[in-house]
């Protein structure tokens, strides 16, 4: 069942979490744009955006209109890797 949930692609409802189970599935999606933000929790440029990505899912993520996502890099690094994300 933990794995059905993961590959669920995002929640609007704040920055969604992207994983190497959901990623493609939510740059696939018709209706949708989206937006990536790759980054890693210790970097002080990455902290920075993640509290303006943060204030604009907000907004942006419950009109449905595209979807402010991110991949954290420590978690998810082959998936930054395949996405040529370097650190």
């Amino acid at each position: 069942q933990e794995d059905e949930d993961e590959t669920k692609a995002y929640e609007f409802d704040n920055i969604a979490k992207l994983t190497r189970l959901n990623f493609a599935k939510a740059l696939q999606e018709p209706e949708v744009g989206t937006f990536v933000l790759f980054g890693v929790p210790w970097c002080g440029h990455c902290k920075r955006m993640y509290s303006t990505w943060s204030e604009l899912s907000k907004k942006h993520n419950r009109l449905k209109k595209f979807l402010l996502a991110k991949v954290d890099c420590i978690e998810e690094t082959e998936l930054c890797s395949d996405n040529d994300v370097l650190a």
